[in-house]
This record gives structure tokens, sequence and C-alpha cells, in this order.
């Protein structure tokens, strides 16, 4: 997995990363079937496929919940 960072000035990539492999979990809203052990070790989750965890019967809510929650109190937040 070749992952690019890229700057807001120049919309250039700055630096290449490549990733193992095994940090990149696809396909979450397509298989009910993936590992717990890919789960857990996973550290890029894509959820294509039709059954997106915001939906009623989306799957591995269980794992977009924490993020879907810490994005709602960085939207909140409000600097004094």
């Amino acid at each position: 997995l070749l992952m690019a960072l890229y700057t807001a000035k120049d919309g250039f990539a700055q630096e290449i990363a490549v990733l193992e492999d095994s940090w990149n979990v696809c396909s979450l809203g397509k298989y009910e079937n993936i590992s717990n052990y890919t789960l857990k070790h996973g550290k890029i989750l894509h959820w294509s496929g039709l059954a997106k965890p915001w939906l009623p019967h989306g799957f591995y809510q269980q794992l977009w919940k924490p993020h879907r929650e810490r994005y709602d109190e960085l939207i909140a937040w409000r600097p004094v």
C-alpha cells in the first residue's frame, strides 16, 4: 500500500510512504466474515461496499462508532 502525503500549498505529494499490506483492511461494507485478528490489527479501514456502518444494517458498526463519536466531539469543540 502506498500512501502519498500531500501539502495544502501545492497539492503535490511531498513524501511517499510504503505501508505494510496488513495495515489496509478493505471491503468492510461488503463482507461480514473478516477475521477478528485482521480487524484488530488493521490501521486503515475502508467501508467499500453497500453495508456502510452509518446505515441501520451496516457492518462493523462497533469499529466505526468510536471514530464517529470523536469526530462529533471535534466538530462541537469551540475555542475559548
